[in-house]
């Protein structure tokens, strides 16, 4: 959702996207995927995946990177062995990863420390 939220409003600085699924896929009948409309994304990106997630997968990792790539926005992605959707969920034992979980908020909130004041 803050992917699709930065496509549609101008005002965003800085986007984090913890796992980002859905990206590829449209949201609702004859809507255009959240991925297709990056060329309105006017701020960078910092994103955060599992690499054992299927959604987004390793692949569709690569994918947002390109297009982000394309039109020009700046971008760190960071992507944890052994996590799957969801490892920062300290509630979910059989997902969270507490190694992978404090690595990804020690570069989220650098990234956004260093975009933001």
């Amino acid at each position: 959702m803050s992917w699709l939220g930065a496509c549609h409003n101008p005002q965003y600085k800085v986007l984090g996207t913890l796992y980002g699924g859905r990206i590829k896929i449209g949201m609702g009948e004859r809507n255009p995927a959240p991925i297709d409309l990056v060329g309105n994304m006017k701020c960078d990106v910092i994103g955060v995946f599992g690499k054992e997630d299927q959604n987004p997968s390793q692949e569709d990792v690569v994918d947002l990177g390109t297009a982000l790539t394309a039109v020009g926005i700046a971008h760190e992605f960071h992507s944890y062995d052994g996590a799957g959707h969801g490892f920062q969920d300290f509630v979910s034992e059989d997902r969270y990863r507490p190694e992978a979980t404090e690595d990804s908020w020690t570069k989220l909130f650098a990234y956004f420390d260093a975009r933001l004041q």
